[in-house]
């Protein structure tokens, strides 16, 4: 089944998970399937949101719910690849200034919050610029403890200062601004190309203040907003999100909404075309972190029918993979099946602030410290990762920068090179490292089968180079929540974790390595460097050019030549529906957007 041997404990666990998959998928397929009768979808993530409060929607599972509770200004197209953004909130696409400084725009009239008690006579009001105004400002709250603040951290004329003399909401700021009910104009402090990518994210989301005040912290699991469904039911394995009776009448425009011919054909959306949104009247969502009970779940028939392909059933769904795919026939009969584009990359990471691996006041030691991590990165096989974990179906790359993105470069001759343990013993020895000085890592990681997969993989390649066997610790954390919180307070050493694009840009990767975004920044690695920092704050005030190009190049040859990460690694999401179901999923950018136009085959209307 692989390459190369692993340990027989390992083997035996993937054989026993596929033997369970094969057995599953014949049973269900000679299981006729029953008929989807309601407006109720039911769908699957794999794992569970860490808070619904827009400002602390840090995650790809929280932000694919706030975007449909809550409003953002602007969305991304559902079927445009590349990806375009296009108005929600917003009336309009904006008016900028001719030195990009400056936004005006202009929001919907008529839009309401969701009815809640939160208001008086439990009413739902209109939602007005005001509101706009209030929730970015709350980014910027301390008492919010938001995550979101380094979207529009120093950009944003006076949004800073309002902070650091007392966030007082009373208190105007020059750069956000209600030129009347329904128009926000927004004066940056210098050109920002990302900005309208920014307010179409889920930290964006608009909030009413009296939501904020009556719920307090438990607005996290109680979200109030003007989106297309309002949540009814939220716990650690499931939501449950019903249409919002009161959304705005907007009518499916397939050709706005960038779709081809051969895509309307291929997946039915062809039938979508003017309904109403949101079309379902109940989405469910399963929070369901191990690949194979979902995977169990979505082919009963009754239960799941959206979800993710397991990387352990490609072999089976799969006839083909490579120059094209080609999905076997008897699965092909009952299911849809979608490759989604890459938008996330898979890296290990150091974090610098901890003086065993990191920075140290020692310049020496602190030397040490880096071919102690460039070691540890040469004895880090990817490609072996891709072949035992993603079915070798996953991307290998140097560096941050995704194969799938305009700004990709490949890393120039001359940069450290990938897999290569005989370097890393080299590189060891001549710094000093043995058996007895090398320090104690902490692999930490999310409480999974994959995870500890991938952990025994990675002390593989450690014990290779000759780490010692005690000096490796697993570190799991029983939620996405825990370890990420352990991160962002610097209580791990070494970690394996993912990055989502927020947004189709580079500079969104980079960003998670700028020095002023560390901890509880995007920058969990605390990685600080003048260089780094200078060529980024450069960069982030271009548009995208040549010039740009060169220096997120740079950028990302410094983070290869520092050893801050290990990395890349990007797998591939295969989705999987059931044929009653009309869908394009995507799992990443357009995210939680997708789920308004979402149908059933006998479940058409007109509204």
């Amino acid at each position: 089944m692989f390459k190369s041997m692993r340990s027989v404990s390992v083997q035996l666990r993937f054989f026993l998970l596929n033997s369970f998959a094969i057995l599953i998928l014949v049973a269900c397929e000679d299981t006729e399937q029953p008929a989807l009768t309601s407006s109720s979808l039911t769908i699957a993530l794999d794992d569970a949101p860490i808070s619904l409060d827009p400002a602390r929607s840090s995650t790809l599972y929280s932000e694919f719910i706030v975007v449909n509770a809550y409003d953002t200004l602007f969305r991304y197209k559902y079927l445009a690849r590349p990806y375009e953004l296009t108005t929600n909130l917003a009336a309009s696409m904006p008016d900028i200034s001719a030195d990009g400084l400056i936004y005006t725009i202009p929001i919907r009239q008529g839009v309401h919050f969701i009815d809640d008690a939160a208001f008086k006579q439990q009413k739902g009001r209109e939602l007005t610029a005001d509101d706009v105004i209030y929730s970015i400002k709350r980014h910027f709250d301390p008492a919010t403890k938001s995550q979101g603040a380094w979207l529009w951290r120093d950009r944003i004329s006076g949004l800073d200062n309002w902070k650091t003399t007392g966030s007082d909401y009373r208190q105007p700021i020059a750069g956000l601004k209600a030129l009347d009910r329904y128009t926000i104009r927004i004066q940056l402090t210098r050109p920002y190309p990302q900005m309208l990518h920014t307010l179409a994210m889920g930290f964006a989301a608009i909030v009413p203040v009296e939501a904020v005040r009556y719920y307090g912290d438990k607005l996290a699991t109680h979200p109030v907003g003007s989106g297309p469904y309002r949540v009814t039911e939220f716990n650690s394995t499931t939501v449950v999100m019903q249409r919002n009776p009161t959304f705005r009448k907007e009518r499916v425009d397939l050709e706005a909404e960038g779709m081809g011919e051969h895509i309307a054909e291929h997946y039915d959306l062809n039938k979508i075309d003017g309904q109403i949104t949101p079309i379902l009247d109940q989405i469910r969502i399963d929070f369901v972190s191990e690949p194979m009970p979902r995977w169990a779940s979505f082919l009963k028939g009754n239960e799941i029918k959206l979800a993710s392909i397991p990387s352990q059933m490609f072999n089976q769904v799969l006839t083909q993979t490579t120059p094209e795919l080609i999905v076997a026939p008897a699965f092909d009969k009952k299911y849809q099946v979608l490759l989604e584009p890459s938008s996330s990359f898979l890296h290990y990471d150091f974090n610098m602030l901890d003086p065993d691996f990191g920075y140290h006041e020692d310049s020496g030691r602190e030397a040490r410290n880096t071919a102690l991590r460039c070691a540890i990165k040469h004895a880090v096989n990817l490609d072996e990762q891709n072949e035992k974990l993603y079915a070798g179906m996953a991307s290998v790359y140097a560096g941050v920068i995704l194969p799938s993105m305009q700004e990709f470069v490949e890393m120039p001759a001359g940069s450290p090179g990938p897999f290569n343990p005989e370097l890393s013993r080299k590189l060891l020895s001549e710094a000093g490292w043995n058996a007895d000085n090398l320090p104690m890592l902490n692999f930490g990681t999310t409480s999974s089968i994959q995870s500890r997969q991938t952990y025994e993989l990675f002390r593989s390649w450690l014990l290779n180079i000759g780490y010692p066997a005690a000096k490796i610790q697993l570190k799991m954390h029983p939620s996405v929540g825990a370890f990420y919180k352990a991160i962002s307070e610097s209580k791990m050493n070494f970690w394996f974790t993912g990055w989502t694009l927020d947004y189709p840009d580079a500079e969104n990767i980079l960003q998670i390595f700028y020095g002023p975004n560390a901890s509880p920044g995007s920058n969990s690695s605390n990685y600080l460097s003048e260089h780094y920092d200078g060529l980024f704050e450069s960069a982030r005030l271009m548009l995208p050019s040549k010039e740009r190009t060169q220096l997120y190049h740079q950028m990302n040859t410094l983070l290869q030549k520092d050893c801050v990460t290990i990395a890349g690694l990007s797998s591939t999401r295969l989705h999987a529906w059931h044929r009653k179901v009309i869908a394009y999923p995507d799992r990443d950018i357009v995210g939680g957007f997708a789920l308004r136009f979402y149908q059933l085959q006998r479940n058409f209307r007109r509204r």
